[in-house]
């Protein structure tokens, strides 16, 4: 064994002159080597024992340590810890499945299991999957929304419920979203428990009468249908100057949370002054009803 020893002063090797370094061999094959700025170049890397640790910067401001448990990447100083990366910054498994994967100048990715489920984009995010938050799934988006109309007019000149001729909407382009709907003598259940927003689009007509008022509201009933409450009410009035047919329309709307769907239901009525026509089409939406879905209870 040779050993370069110095018990009394610190030891120096000096590579004096430009250009030269200081070099170390092993078995004839250079292993190692310090270059005139101070940099160490080594062909088998550095091991570091339990809780010893690898610090960078003038005041050891980082450190990269394992403590037999745990391996760290410790900054102890002033600043940020930034991780750059030219093309893609990955965090990966030991297995090498992708954790999180960030492209520069593109997409940020989340993974489950190496299976991406969350993705920003130009515009916002991408989301694969459900959205839980308090233990329930959020939608993705609206899941449901439908729209019924009645198809003939309807005359009176009280109170009076609209129990028939009610359809779906259609034509040119009109469709449900979900389920939808069902109805039973002017009695709508929804599909499924929620908060709903219920619309109720009105239009009617008289002939050579003035009415000094038509209300029209949305019922609900809470017990299946044994009680009903005036949940949201509007009012018009026709004014006949001409003595002809004058006709007048409105709209309200009411949010509901659908706690039960055996339970809560819903319907319509008017109730004018004098005799009134309800307008109804077959082809077009005169007088019906908007149900969406918003979110859930």
């Amino acid at each position: 064994m040779s050993t370069i020893k110095s018990s009394a002063e610190n030891l120096t090797l000096n590579a004096d002159g430009a250009n030269n370094d200081i070099k170390f061999q092993s078995n004839g094959s250079e292993v190692a080597q310090i270059d005139q700025a101070g940099v160490i170049s080594s062909t088998g890397g550095t091991t570091h024992a339990d809780n010893v640790k690898a610090k960078f910067g003038t005041g050891g401001d980082l450190e990269i340590f394992h403590d037999g448990s745990n391996s760290y990447i410790h900054d102890t100083g002033t600043g940020d810890l930034y991780l750059k990366g030219s093309a893609e910054v990955l965090i990966r498994s030991a297995t090498n499945e992708n954790m999180i994967k960030a492209v520069a100048d593109g997409a940020v990715s989340i993974y489950h299991n190496n299976a991406k489920k969350i993705e920003t984009t130009a515009t916002g995010v991408d989301v694969t999957g459900a959205i839980t938050v308090n233990g329930a799934a959020l939608a993705s988006g609206l899941t449901e929304a439908d729209q019924w109309r009645i198809t003939t007019d309807v005359a009176a000149s009280g109170v009076t419920q609209i129990t028939a001729n009610w359809e779906r909407a259609d034509t040119y382009g009109s469709n449900k979203l979900g389920t939808g709907m069902t109805e039973s003598s002017g009695v709508f259940t929804f599909p499924s428990t929620g908060f709903w927003r219920v619309d109720y689009q009105f239009r009617c007509n008289s002939v050579a009468v003035d009415v000094r008022y038509i209300f029209f509201a949305i019922e609900t009933s809470t017990n299946g249908g044994s009680n009903w409450n005036i949940i949201s009410e509007g009012a018009v009035n026709i004014s006949n100057f001409m003595s002809g047919t004058e006709y007048n329309s409105s709209a309200n709307f009411a949010l509901i949370d659908v706690t039960s769907t055996s339970n809560v239901k819903v319907r319509v009525r008017f109730d004018p002054s004098a005799y009134v026509v309800v307008d109804g089409h077959t082809s077009s939406n005169e007088t019906g009803l908007l149900f969406t879905k918003l979110a859930e209870t």
